[in-house]
């Protein structure tokens, strides 16, 4: 009778980059709460020892999307002048960090994402937002040494356990 071994292939571990793939959370932080954990971060992404940033076409969706959702008010005008003021200084940040080549921001299509790491990440904690698992995913296909949030997603342990051991990628609240 002939026996047969079964092999476990092992991940290669891949090279980390030492770019942070930045979530929504952060640019939003840094508008809407007078906390200066985030405009510190914003700050220094980038400079000497630090970092760089990323950020997805997804994750910026998802920061215009928070800001029309959040800038309200019956007054159509004040609105007016709280959404330019708003997006005022989502462009004074962003344009800083993109002209002193601290920030990038990537382009997402399918020719560049890994449904396959997409779809682990689900299996890890089905509870797992589809926008969250992307933005984990993009970290994971860029090679970002760290996924910066200031959300709950850095509070599950099991998920953060997995995804540092199976990609190399932490997950870091500010």
């Amino acid at each position: 009778m002939k026996t047969f071994r079964v092999f476990k292939r092992k991940r290669k571990k891949r090279k980390v980059n030492p770019v942070d793939m930045i979530d929504s959370s952060i640019f939003l932080g840094f508008i809407f709460d007078e906390d200066n954990k985030f405009k510190e971060y914003l700050n220094v992404v980038g400079y000497k020892n630090q970092n760089k940033g990323s950020i997805t076409n997804s994750l910026m969706g998802e920061i215009l999307t928070n800001i029309f959702v959040k800038v309200k008010d019956e007054n159509k005008i004040e609105q007016s002048l709280l959404r330019t003021k708003v997006f005022g200084l989502l462009d004074q940040i962003m344009t800083k960090l993109i002209e002193e080549g601290k920030l990038e921001i990537i382009k997402l299509n399918k020719s560049n994402f890994d449904f396959d790491i997409f779809n682990n990440i689900k299996g890890i904690d089905y509870a797992i937002s589809d926008d969250d698992a992307i933005h984990l995913t993009s970290a994971i296909i860029m090679n970002c040494q760290n996924f910066v949030t200031s959300d709950k997603l850095a509070e599950n342990k099991i998920l953060c356990e997995k995804i540092k051991s199976e990609y190399n990628l932490n997950i870091k609240k500010i």
